[in-house]
């Protein structure tokens, strides 16, 4: 009966003090679920990674030789027992250009007619769009979500070889359309290896029919073992499945590795042989046309000197006969101004004797006409007297006297004849003089014309002459000119041809004794049998996981120690609030585990159904938020989640025996007492000064309500350290998120703008000559946008990790003083710039720390060429985004034994340059394949980072219901011990914002102490979620902003100032009547 009781009155406290009931239930539930949520989401994630695997038939094992796989050896491993399936597989890597982006794409040989229950097809296609390929000209390509919607589908892409040897020599086709997308279990990363061509990263992959290869060796082997579906294949029962014929096929490939070992070797050697044999051929060949070329050269500059004098000798014949026609024309000249002389002089006779004319022919003709006037009437007189002497009547005298008058008047007529004969003589030689004069006048004037003509056409035919000969010399000198310029062009193409003949021979030959030295030094091959721990996607994967699992170690430490000290304070209120009825139940003869039992009931009635709740909630909500997070950079299908039930029971009973601890820690010191002590109240404690009590200066400044606030604070010790850890909790979490956002946002902004200076970069194409580089570059630094640009020699090379393959960039300025103008290298520790140099090459900082390297050591790099070389370290620099080795032209080719060609331009821009048409314009370039402009992989990178986000709002919810549990129970804690005191105050005639005010103040200042705390605390949890977190090839920052340290303390602030208004109700509702209730 006694136990039934306090069983009911537990029931009834619960529903008494729900509020405090629940602040315990809460904190459980997100203790529980952070910890429940976040250990099983690694275990959720590779449990999805397995059924994904299962179901679309993951190889077990590749197994791959330096001398190929042939059908034989497929049958081999086939017939070892326990294998599955087997698929010989071919693949290569291949080149692509869209949008003046140079792609490195992976084609791999996908079975056309294989069927998904056939155990052969192995790594198998997983459908997101479109049709698997049906004809040998079609294609599939990945899928990916990071660049929004794929346009891919149902385009033709053409692929190029990204070697010298053309790709019709290894595919039946080069053009595929794209006919669908897909994903494959083989690549779950958007890191899809490294590449000896292009970039030197595979950017995409695509499966093409087997049928397209002409290769009779196939570069891999997949194989499946039986039985190895049934466990996780991240766990060891799985490579206890996998290990046995691991050994089995390993041996099997030493044997079938011997057999072909000396052959494959002695045609090697035929090989090379064979390439002295060419290339001593193309040296001759060489040697003889240029020896041609020089001599068609010199036969040119003979040419050109003999065509010199030939114009010489003609333009002075030209200008011999140009003097000779100047002499006649100048003779010429000299006549007719003889002949306008004598003209003027004939002129001005012709003039006086026209004048003369002028002036008397009118008179002389007057006189003429009387005189011929006068000698007509004498005749009339004559003829008038002759008829009077015929008249027969006429007298003597008067016959007499007309006889007279008759000889008269014919003596007048005789004078008067003379006269008129002399005048009109007279007028006849004055107009004969006339005539004369006009006549010649005429003639002098038709000389003078003949001359003009003669002069007019002597110097027109002179002109032509001159213009002739202008026109030949200009003309004979263009040639000449032009004769030069050809001359001056051949030696330049001789030169030319010359220095990339002699560069392509050098590379010829280096190459030939690199073989040759490979093949001498060439140990016997073996297979290389590698389970899935060798796979990136794979081991990717998992130590993504892991990383998670790590993390999963620290959250949850938070909330279970809060949840510790919210039980202890809130179970301690709860005992000195029922300190009497202990008392009391002991009295009435109830035991110490009787009375104990109620609370602890108590407090596991909270903690268990709290922490069924929170691992529910948590194992369903932070395994899909935290799977879908890292999904950016895989590709899986949905969420695969289970329910942990051994880590629920694990968690729940975790906090419960914390949370009933501290309710037994709680009550255990009152059931010392005796009845009559619990029955009275509670002594309270001696009062003590606080430090800031003994700082005279300080405190005389504080003002009454700030003392009471101040000795609050301190008095109540559990509460401060309660409030102080889980606030500085809260805040460490936000601090934390926003520190991740900073550190990641970093990156690029630190490597592509600080780093790397450079704007744009331009990859050579590989059949380019030095003299077509050269020109190139000189191209792009005549371009008035580019401030500088320089070439150097960029390879895409391998180090060895752990036995798997993993790509690195070596860049080999050609301009090694002025390289710093381009990439800044720059010590992580000192912050000094490195200068490169010929004893050692650099490295990056995050390959540098993977591998424990440090200045002095070694590491083997291979540098696209297949053979790993020693390389020393002389420095390390700052960088973030992949592995890099920077050497001098001298160190790279004291290492590897061959001289650095220039494969990529790089350049700076000025800030308003417009770079995508510069792009444009190079990539008309036969010369140039591929152009970068790093502008846009700083916002590609931004924008897939910015993904992350979804971690900061994840951060801040828990951050916000941390804090928003840990200032309700210190609140509620507060205010239930204090009721009679508030009510007091209001019983004073203190105002309902005063008495807020009054409680509040002292949560502000708990909570500010806290934020602070929590800022130290944060820095701590930053720097170890970016070292768990960190990616294979990125090294995240870890720096953290000002304004995130800001916002940080300002969104704690904030939760505190809605819990105050959340309890402002509760205060508001006190009674009065609190204050005159008796102590006892």
């Amino acid at each position: 009966m006694k136990k039934r009781a306090l069983w009911k009155d537990t029931l009834r406290e619960i529903r008494k003090s729900f509020s405090r009931f629940f602040s315990i239930f809460a904190i459980v539930a997100i203790g529980v679920a952070f910890f429940a949520g976040v250990r099983v989401s690694a275990p959720v994630m590779k449990n999805t990674a397995d059924h994904y695997y299962d179901n679309y038939n993951l190889m077990d094992l590749t197994i791959m030789s330096t001398i190929g796989m042939t059908s034989d050896d497929v049958e081999a491993i086939r017939d070892v027992d326990g294998v599955e399936g087997v698929y010989g597989s071919h693949s290569m890597d291949v080149l692509y250009t869209d949008n003046n982006q140079q792609q490195v794409y992976k084609l791999m040989s996908y079975p056309m007619n294989a069927k998904q229950t056939d155990k052969d097809y192995i790594n198998q296609l997983r459908l997101i769009d479109g049709r698997l390929p049906q004809n040998e000209n079609e294609c599939v390509v990945e899928y990916s979500n990071l660049n929004g919607t794929d346009t891919r589908l149902g385009k033709t892409i053409t692929f190029t070889s990204g070697s010298d040897d053309p790709l019709e020599d290894s595919l039946k086709n080069t053009e595929y359309k794209v006919v669908g997308i897909v994903t494959m279990p083989y690549y779950l990363s958007y890191e899809l290896g490294s590449s000896s061509i292009g970039n030197g990263t595979i950017d995409h992959y695509a499966m093409i029919p087997d049928t397209n290869f002409t290769s009779e060796y196939y570069t891999e082997v997949y194989v499946t073992i039986e039985g190895a579906k049934a466990p996780n294949s991240y766990t060891d029962a799985y490579f206890d499945i996998i290990d046995p014929k691991t050994t089995t096929i390993t041996a099997l490939g030493e044997d079938r590795a011997a057999l072909r070992f000396d052959e494959i070797k002695e045609e090697a050697l035929k090989e090379v042989e064979k390439g002295r044999k060419e290339y001593e051929e193309n040296k001759v060949k060489f040697e003889t046309e240029i020896k041609n070329a020089k001599q068609e050269l010199e036969d040119a500059k003979e040419e050109l000197i003999l065509g010199q004098a030939n114009l010489h000798a003609e333009s002075s014949i030209a200008e011999s006969t140009i003097q000779q026609k100047e002499q006649e024309l100048q003779q010429v000249e000299q006549l007719l101004t003889q002949l306008e002389s004598k003209y003027d002089e004939a002129r001005v006779y012709y003039d006086t004797q026209q004048q003369k004319w002028d002036e008397n022919s009118e008179d002389l003709q007057k006189q003429i006409d009387e005189a011929r006037a006068n000698i007509s009437k004498i005749d009339e007189q004559i003829a008038e007297v002759e008829q009077q002497l015929q008249d027969p009547n006429l007298t003597d005298l008067e016959k007499t006297l007309l006889e007279e008058k008759k000889k008269t008047l014919e003596t007048t007529r005789t004078y008067a004849e003379p006269t008129l004969n002399m005048l009109e003589q007279q007028m006849s030689t004055m107009e004969e003089t006339l005539v004369q004069a006009k006549t010649q006048m005429d003639e002098m004037n038709a000389q003078i014309l003949t001359a003009q003509q003669q002069v007019e056409t002597g110097r027109q035919q002179l002109a032509d002459a001159k213009e002739m000969l202008s026109q030949q010399s200009e003309t004979a000198q263009q040639q000449i000119t032009s004769g030069k310029a050809e001359i001056k062009a051949g030696e330049a193409e001789i030169e030319k041809q010359e220095k990339d003949g002699a560069a392509k021979l050098q590379e010829a030959k280096e190459e030939l004794d690199r073989a040759e030295e490979d093949i001498n030094n060439m140990e016997t091959p073996s297979w290389y049998v590698l389970d899935r721990n060798s796979h990136y996607s794979y081991m990717d994967y998992g130590s993504a996981a892991d990383r998670m699992s790590a993390i999963a170690k620290i959250f949850p430490l938070f909330f279970f120690l809060v949840a510790a000290l919210v039980c202890l304070t809130t179970m301690t209120r709860m005992v000195d609030e029922q300190r009497q009825e202990i008392g009391t139940l002991k009295a009435l003869g109830y035991s110490k585990i009787d009375i104990a039992m109620k609370y602890i009931v108590y407090a596991a009635i909270a903690s268990v159904f709290g922490g069924i709740f929170g691992a529910v909630l948590g194992m369903v909500i932070f395994p899909t938020v935290i799977f879908n997070a890292w999904n950016i950079m895989y590709t899986l299908p949905e969420v695969q989640l289970y329910a942990d039930i051994g880590l629920a029971v694990l968690a729940i009973g975790l906090v419960s025996c914390i949370t009933v601890l501290s309710a037994f820690a709680a009550v255990y010191k009152e059931l010392v007492e005796t009845p009559a002590l619990l029955m009275r109240p509670k002594a309270p404690k001696n009062g003590k000064k606080i430090l800031i009590e003994r700082i005279p200066f300080i405190w005389e400044r504080f003002s009454f309500i700030y003392k009471v606030t101040a000795r609050n604070i301190f008095r109540y010790k559990k509460r401060f350290l309660m409030t102080v850890i889980g606030i500085s909790g809260c805040t460490a979490l936000l601090l934390a998120g926003f520190g991740i956002r900073d550190s990641i946002s970093e990156i690029a902004i630190r490597q592509y703008g600080e780093l790397f200076k450079f704007d744009i970069s331009m990859s050579y194409s590989s059949d380019a000559t030095v003299s077509q580089k050269e020109e190139d570059l000189d191209a792009l630094k005549n371009e008035s946008i580019v401030e500088d640009a320089t070439a150097m020699a960029l390879y895409h090379g391998f180090y060895d990790d752990e036995g798997e393959d993993q790509g690195i960039d070596i860049y080999v300025p050609t301009d090694v003083e002025n390289f710093s103008d381009f990439v800044s290298l720059i010590d992580p520790s000192s912050e000094e710039t490195i200068k490169l140099n010929d004893e050692g090459a650099v490295i990056s900082e995050k390959l540098a720390k993977d591998k424990g390297l440090e200045e002095g050591d070694t590491i083997e790099v291979d540098n696209g060429d297949g053979v790993k070389r020693e390389v020393k370290i002389a420095g390390i620099t700052e960088n973030y985004v992949g592995h890099i080795l920077y050497m001098t032209p001298t160190y790279y080719k004291s290492v590897y034994h061959k001289t650095a060609q220039n494969t990529a331009i790089f350049a700076l821009l000025d800030d308003s340059a417009d770079s995508q048409a510069l792009a444009n314009q190079f990539m008309q370039k036969d010369t140039i394949d591929s152009v970068s402009i790093y502008s846009d992989l700083a916002d590609t990178f931004q924008d897939m980072i910015s993904s992350l986000n979804i971690v900061v709002v994840v951060l801040t919810i828990s951050a916000g219901l941390l804090a928003f549990v840990v200032l309700y129970n210190l609140t509620n804690v507060n205010i239930s011990e204090r009721l009679r005191e508030i009510a007091t105050i209001k019983v004073l005639g203190f105002y309902d914002k005063e008495v807020s005010a009054y409680v509040y103040r002292e949560n502000i200042f708990l909570t500010l102490i806290g934020s602070l705390t929590g800022l130290l605390l944060g820095i701590v949890l930053h720097h170890l979620i970016m070292s768990l977190a960190e990616l294979d090839t990125v090294m995240f920052g870890r720096n953290i902003e000002p304004f995130s340290f800001a916002i940080s303390v300002v969104i704690t602030m904030l939760f505190a100032i809605i819990v105050n208004l959340v309890m402002y109700r509760k205060l508001k509702n006190i009674p009065m009547v609190e204050s005159l209730k008796s102590v006892e």
